[in-house]
């Protein structure tokens, strides 16, 4: 019998070593946070944007104007589909700066255009797209 007993006293002692009595129990469960995934970005509505060409003194670079062609291209495109789009240009310089706005009735139609002149303008030099209105302020 005592045999027994040191049998469960040495493996009490190594069973259980490095414990002790405040952590002998387990720690209690975490709950796990679930979230769920963002839901796609949908576009911010965008009535209209400008899309201007400018210049450092030599004139607006072919790439400019081509980018700002482009763009301007786009509007009219979706114009023959029979979207509802508004294109202004104005000159702005003597050395050819050009704004084009674009204005559209289905803000939602502005947002995905200017997406495409996004693409259409990036790394392109002197020119700038800004959300902007098209309404023109008259001087008083």
């Amino acid at each position: 019998m005592a045999s027994l007993r040191i049998a469960i006293f040495v493996f009490g002692v190594i069973g259980c070593m490095g414990c002790r009595p405040d952590t002998a129990s387990p720690p209690p469960a975490q709950s796990a946070t679930v979230t769920a995934a963002p839901a796609p970005e949908t576009p911010a509505p965008i009535p209209s944007f400008a899309v201007y060409a400018l210049s450092r003194g030599k004139g607006v670079p072919a790439e400019a104007r081509e980018a700002l062609r482009r763009v301007a291209e786009l509007a009219e495109e979706q114009q023959r589909r029979g979207v509802k789009v508004k294109i202004t240009t104005t000159r702005m310089g003597i050395e050819g700066e050009t704004r084009v706005c674009v204005a559209y009735e289905d803000p939602n139609e502005g947002a995905r255009a200017y997406d495409r002149a996004k693409n259409i303008v990036k790394n392109v030099d002197l020119v700038n797209l800004t959300i902007e209105s098209c309404v023109e302020e008259k001087e008083s």
